[in-house]
């Protein structure tokens, strides 16, 4: 029991499938088995051709178990993807505080127009390769592409000591990872890209949303929304990195000191104006 529970308590160890052989033959014993994890319960004394199906059989639906994990896990982050097979159903929707990162390609259009299909895909994938690297390294959950951009959330699935600190180190890494991406490009004549990072903080729901046949695990809320927003403007302020005036409150001092304050701005689709903080 000791062993398994073990085991069982462990990130490394806990998917190994445990089948208890035992001489003891209480209803009581196998149901304090299974109940730290076991995923069989045979008596002694036992039959080795059973054993073997056995072992066969769970082995199979582990391998089965291994293949959905590692093909979700390519569609979502790991961290999502552990709490939607913990959670199976029950997920239902959390309000966080969160801050939010948007990075977003500038004139994809027009790079797109000038480039065939396989170019754009291959180069897109080796970008966001970098991006998710970065985000990830900082504590940060991709929430979703969309086309040419990566929305990332931090302080949702994971919990951070600060949220803001992690994504601005987050969106730093990625205006460096991609500089590093473009001198590689120049080198091989591939065209290169330039991106814009929008940040901001609030509040948001967290849950699943979509149809009974087809779901998504996301955030809601006008702080998406903003941070959206935000990174637009990164181009017409001149900016690589752009957060809002609540995001930067929440910063340590020494990342605080990293940005410029760039004063007041009407926020498109929004009555009212934000204070802006570049770097």
């Amino acid at each position: 029991y000791e062993v398994c529970e073990r085991l069982k308590a462990d990130a490394a160890t806990r998917d190994i499938p445990v089948i208890f052989i035992t001489a003891l033959t209480e209803a009581s014993d196998e149901a304090k088995g299974l109940g730290l994890g076991a995923v069989d319960f045979i008596t002694k004394p036992f039959n080795p051709d059973l054993v073997r199906a056995r072992v066969r059989n769970h082995l199979e639906l582990k391998r089965s178990r291994d293949f959905v994990r590692r093909v979700f896990g390519q569609f979502v982050s790991d961290e999502v993807r552990d709490k939607i097979i913990a959670e199976k159903n029950r997920l239902v929707g959390e309000r966080k505080q969160v801050a939010v990162l948007f990075a977003d390609i500038r004139n994809f259009t027009a790079y797109s127009e000038q480039n065939e299909p396989e170019r754009i895909v291959s180069q897109l994938n080796e970008y966001f390769e970098r991006m998710v690297q970065c985000i990830t390294a900082q504590g940060g959950t991709v929430d979703k592409f969309i086309g040419d951009a990566v929305m990332a959330v931090f302080g949702g699935v994971l919990e951070l000591e600060n949220a803001c600190d992690s994504a601005l180190r987050a969106g730093l890494g990625i205006r460096e990872a991609l500089e590093e991406l473009n001198a590689a490009w120049s080198a091989e004549g591939v065209p290169t890209f330039e991106n814009g990072v929008g940040l901001h903080f609030g509040p948001a729901l967290q849950g699943t949303i979509g149809s009974s046949a087809r779901k998504e695990f996301t955030i809601i809320g006008d702080t998406v929304n903003i941070s959206a927003r935000i990174e637009a403007l990164t181009k017409e302020y001149d900016q690589k990195v752009l957060c809002s005036a609540p995001f930067a409150e929440k910063l340590s001092s020494d990342l605080r000191a990293k940005l410029v304050e760039l004063g007041e701005a009407p926020i498109r689709g929004r009555r009212m104006t934000l204070g802006l903080l570049g770097c």
